[in-house]
């Protein structure tokens, strides 16, 4: 959001601005540089959990599913229509680790999937309804308290099974 980092995308040639967990909010002067789009992954199913720390919330919300949403950026946040939009069902274990692991790696197929839609011309916009969903701020010491109390975890020993190499047992 810089002048300087404005100035060097303004004079780069490029055709995508890709968002993923980006701690600012874009201002319009970035959004306008690319040539084709400016697009965010979003860790969660939008217009649910807009804001920060939606994996967090999905699982604080016990949310049955989640998933991943690529969006074209606009000057509000996580409001712009939708490219690409993947869910998946959630185990009562997951903790925030887990669903993370899961989410970056969706997040990685749904990208490429809405490059190439927007590279095509041809995809269908999906106007997000954030009055259907909510907007979420960072959790506060008594949101972790609950989210403790609940059995919700950060991270497991279990979580490692599934990032691990199969051939390694503990």
């Amino acid at each position: 959001n810089s002048d300087l980092f404005v100035k060097h995308l303004r004079d780069a040639d490029f055709d995508f601005l890709i968002s993923i967990s980006c701690p600012q909010i874009l201002k319009s002067e970035v959004i306008s540089t690319p040539k084709v789009a400016c697009i965010n992954s979003h860790s969660t199913l939008l217009p649910r959990h807009r804001g920060v720390q939606g994996i967090w919330w999905t699982i604080f919300n016990e949310d049955k599913k989640s998933g991943v949403t690529v969006h074209l950026i606009n000057e509000e946040v996580d409001r712009g229509d939708i490219i690409v939009q993947k869910s998946f069902n959630l185990k009562k274990d997951f903790s925030q680790f887990r669903l993370a692991y899961y989410t970056k790696r969706l997040a990685f197929y749904c990208i490429i999937e809405a490059l190439l839609s927007l590279h095509k011309g041809g995809y269908i916009k999906h106007k997000l309804i954030p009055e259907k969903g909510n907007y979420n701020y960072t959790p506060s010491k008594s949101d972790v308290k609950i989210f403790r109390d609940k059995g919700k975890r950060l991270l497991t020993l279990n979580d490692f099974r599934y990032i691990l190499p199969e051939n390694i047992n503990f």
